[in-house]
């Protein structure tokens, strides 16, 4: 493998680690407005939200908050993260950056073939430019970051 494609593999890594971060961030900051929406603590607030997927804890935690009248930023920033989980496609393409098998392409090297193993791509070759990957990050931090000011300026963080 030349040195060039091994740059580009070293930095697709760091932007699928960033996605990771990124990811479970966000899915933190919407367990913990759950959490300080129904006053429970950590311990006890993880017991019901540790088997809600994204989706479902970006759907309680609104639900949560417009019920217990939280401020409008909160309620702002969780009917945002909704409606992006519901119009677009953030949560296939996280899933593609994380999960997919990736395979140089041998005709660019800013680029990566992948291939998912299930849903409704499985076996489809799919190729990703490294700036994909990099603007899937930019997307995934726009989203968690207005609800960390929210939820950090409310008080309803740990």
């Amino acid at each position: 493998m030349n040195d060039l494609v091994q740059k580009h593999m070293t930095d697709r890594n760091v932007q699928i680690g960033n996605i990771c971060v990124q990811w479970a961030h966000l899915e933190l900051l919407l367990a913990q407005a759950i959490w300080a929406a129904r006053e429970l603590d950590e311990k006890s607030g993880s017991v019901e939200t540790a088997n809600l997927n994204i989706k479902e804890r970006a759907q309680a935690a609104l639900a949560e908050c417009k019920k217990q009248s939280k401020p409008d930023n909160i309620c702002d920033a969780l009917q945002r993260i909704c409606k992006s989980f519901k119009m677009g496609d953030i949560i296939d393409r996280r899933n593609q950056a994380i999960h997919g098998h990736r395979f140089s392409d041998p005709d660019d090297p800013a680029a990566e073939i992948v291939v998912m193993h299930r849903g409704e791509i499985a076996g489809k070759r799919v190729k990703r430019r490294d700036a994909e990957l990099a603007q899937l990050g930019r997307d995934i931090s726009d989203l968690h970051k207005p609800l960390m000011e929210a939820l950090t300026s409310n008080g309803m963080t740990i």
